[in-house]
Formats: C-alpha cells, structure tokens, sequence
C-alpha cells in the first residue's frame, strides 16, 4: 500500500482542555523544533484525542522511548565501545507502542517531508519482527573525536557565582550528592546551564570539571522533571522513574555513562560529556543530504520496533500490527498529521512552510 504524504485533512476534533493547551511550548526556528520541545504537550493531546484514530484493543501499553526522533538516538559508549541507544531516557513510560510510532512519524515528517513514511513503516514492521538494522555505510564515523568540542560549550555557561541566589542554594543542597557519586576527584570549577528551548527546557544542569587519575573530565548533572509519559499515564513518583531507567531495554544493561544520582531535591541524571561530536546533528541542521539522512530515519524507525518488541507482552502488539497493519498505518498517518496542524496552530505566527 502507498500512502501519500500527509494530505490528509484533519478530523473533528473536541476542543482542548486547559491543561493541554497550557503545556504548549512556545520557540523553535522550525516545525521539527516545535515537535522536539513539546513531548508533554503531545502525551497529554495523546490522551484526549488517541481514541479518535485507534481502537483500545490496538492501544497496547509497553514501555515507551517517549520522545522518539532522529537526534534522540545513538550510540551509547559502554565499556569501550559503541552500542546503539536511546540517548535520553527523561521520558521512558508506560504507554501505548503506536503512539510512540506516531510520534516518530510526527518527527520524522516535520524535520524532513521528502522522507518517505511508507518505508519508515517498513523499517519498524522489521523490528517489530525481532530484525536488528544493519550497520550505515556512511555511519562508520558517527563519532568524530573532538577533544576541545564540549570544552568550548562549557567555558560558555555561566559560573556559579554568576547564578541566582536561588539556583546557588540548590547546588549547595545537591552537592554532597554529586561528590559522592564521583568518588576521589577534585572539583576544579561548576558552571550551571538551564536550557531555554527543546524539550528539557528549564531543566537545571550543573556540569563540574574534575580532575580525575591525573585526567581532566566534565560530567552533567541534569534535574529530572516528571516524564513527558506522565501526561499519559498519571505515573509522577521518581521512584517510577527510576525503576523505568534501570528495567529499560532503550540502553544497555551495562551502562557507564548514565546514572541516576537521588538528592534531597529530587532525581539528577549524571552523564560524563565524551568529547565526542555526533555527525547526525549535522544532517539535520545542514539538511543537503537527503539520502543518508532518509537511510538514517529508516535505520531509527528498524530500531524502535526492535525495542518495542524486545519487552515482555511485546507479542500482543505485534499481533495486532500483524493482523491490523493497513488500519494502524492509517490511523497512525492521521493522528501524526493532525498534530502537526493542531502544534503548528498554536504557534504564532504558524510556520509558514507547512
């Protein structure tokens, strides 16, 4: 079956609650942006709307990547080498699979129109059935060294004398917990960073410069919100999320680079920045390699079916994608479309190229 690309026209739709429309996050110079800043906003519409395209017997509950797209995947580095993951688990939850298919084809659509959805259909049906993707030609050098690449950025960020009142306090309060997590190292400088835009805006991160066995290294230390799965589920308590962190098949079972440090303030994700530069950021915002950055979105869409069938009671879904495929790539392709329009609506000025 071909499906063309998104010229559906939008359903009759209730009006939104209060509650949706006020998660709306204004910003981004794109749609693709706009999509990425607003994971809470789509579980939330998810949960007024989703009834409107599927019926509940195809809203099987897995545990979900949550904000699924091309820059939100990569390869985690675990034990000296490269595995393929999510990169950010803030939004892992419990929730319907072909939502969170629906929100890669909203993604997927908005960074790119001329990507074909038909083959990203094809991609997941693939890893649904248990296929893991085949190695990129052109992703061999995904990771290109850089060792003054995060410096850079860091040396930006304000210091922690320069901060609020408020945001010193904070710090004063979680550090204990940081240096513990650490281990014998020496802080040699804190810098802080709340991110104005995409989709852990107004976050607070504090990244500390430690001198460790005669090495200097830079790990983050991000403050969990409630995950944008949450909107769906009503699930808030942080030790839900911290049980969606270590039971997850979205990262390794082994994974160095991630831990999740609990302060008196609530969950922080510890990550040492790898001075390492992702070539896919560059597909995207160059945006002149159509070929690869469409081979890439197939190879992430391979992926998410994988993961999605990688989990206990996966086969329920995978049954009903088996036997209702046709119906669930339509419903799918409406319910992407339509909140396409509904978050390009909410902008103002909309954008002008959708």
């Amino acid at each position: 079956m071909a499906f063309a690309i998104f010229v559906l026209s939008a359903v009759s739709l209730p009006s939104l609650g209060v509650s949706t429309q006020g998660l709306f996050r204004p910003g981004g110079q794109n749609l693709f942006e706009s999509v990425r800043a607003n994971a809470p906003h789509f579980w939330s519409w998810c949960h007024d709307h989703a009834s409107h395209y599927f019926a509940t017997e195809i809203l099987i509950e897995g545990q979900v990547s949550g904000d699924p797209h091309v820059l939100n995947f990569g390869y985690a580095f675990v034990q000296n080498h490269f595995q393929f993951a999510l990169i950010d688990i803030d939004d892992l939850g419990d929730a319907p699979f072909v939502l969170d298919l629906v929100r890669y084809l909203a993604a997927t659509h908005s960074m790119n129109p001329q990507i074909s959805l038909e083959d990203i259909f094809k991609g997941y049906d693939l890893g649904l059935k248990g296929v893991v993707p085949k190695p990129l030609a052109f992703f061999k050098n995904e990771y290109v060294i850089k060792p003054d690449f995060h410096w850079k950025a860091f040396l930006r960020l304000p210091l922690l004398s320069q901060i609020t009142l408020t945001q010193q306090k904070l710090y004063q309060k979680v550090e204990p917990n940081f240096l513990h997590s650490l281990g014998v190292a020496t802080v040699a400088e804190v810098r802080f960073h709340l991110k104005t835009g995409g989709g852990s805006q107004n976050q607070p991160r504090f990244l500390l410069r430690i001198l460790k066995d005669n090495q200097d290294q830079l790990f983050e230390f991000k403050m969990l919100a409630k995950p944008s799965t949450s909107y769906w589920n009503g699930i808030k308590a942080a030790a839900v999320v911290a049980e969606n962190f270590r039971q997850t098949v979205y990262r390794p079972l082994v994974d160095d680079e991630f831990e999740l440090i609990t302060t008196p303030d609530g969950l922080f994700l510890k990550r040492q920045k790898l001075k390492y530069s992702n070539v896919i950021e560059d597909l995207v915002k160059n945006n002149t390699d159509a070929e690869n950055l469409s081979e890439y979105a197939l190879f992430v869409a391979q992926y998410l079916g994988y993961f999605h069938q990688a989990q206990s009671g996966s086969h329920l879904w995978a049954g009903k994608w088996a036997t209702e495929r046709i119906a669930v790539q339509v419903g799918a392709l409406k319910m992407a479309n339509d909140y396409l329009i509904e978050l390009n609506r909410l902008r103002s000025p909309p954008f002008h190229d959708f």
